[in-house]
């Protein structure tokens, strides 16, 4: 899940810089995904699932 979120900008095309800092935060942004998941479980997995599902992208 963690990985869809970080690839949505970058298919898109929004991301033209794709330099370290955007690597780092692109893996900082699973690595937390991971982590609420297990903490949250199904409950955040959900929750996140409705918030991707309402982005116009």
């Amino acid at each position: 899940m963690g990985a869809l979120i970080t690839l949505v900008p970058f298919s898109a095309g929004l991301a033209q810089d794709s330099g370290p800092t955007a690597i780092l935060l692109a893996a900082l942004v699973v690595v937390a995904s991971g982590l609420l998941s297990g903490l949250w479980g199904d409950r955040f997995l959900d929750a996140l699932s409705r918030a991707l599902d309402s982005t116009p992208v």
